[in-house]
């Protein structure tokens, strides 16, 4: 994906927000907002990094093209931590059954 794209993926569906919100968000118009997402112009490195900040992805992932979307866990709530302990924990009691069953 190039930059248009991950801005346009970043506001859509990780933000789930219209162009007009998005705009609003960053200080900048909508026709803003547009052009970049249709490679009309690029954000400035302080927009990109506001972009960074609201959505939680990496400067390096919204920069380079087919840089990996990284995960970050800053907006999980306790519950969350325990879910996602308790599916590891499950995998790799699993994964420990399944390389005995190869011995």
């Amino acid at each position: 994906m190039n930059i248009a794209e991950k801005i346009k993926y970043v506001r859509k569906n990780l933000l789930g927000l219209s162009q007009e919100k998005f705009a609003a968000k960053l200080g900048v118009s909508p026709a803003s907002i547009k052009n970049w997402e249709g490679s009309i112009s690029t954000p400035t490195v302080d927009h990109l990094l506001m972009i960074s900040l609201i959505s939680s992805v990496s400067l390096q992932y919204l920069v380079f093209d087919n840089y990996p979307e990284e995960i970050t866990a800053n907006k999980l709530t306790d519950d969350d931590y325990t879910t996602i302990e308790a599916v590891i924990n499950r995998f790799k009691i699993k994964n420990r059954g399944s390389n005995n069953e190869k011995r």
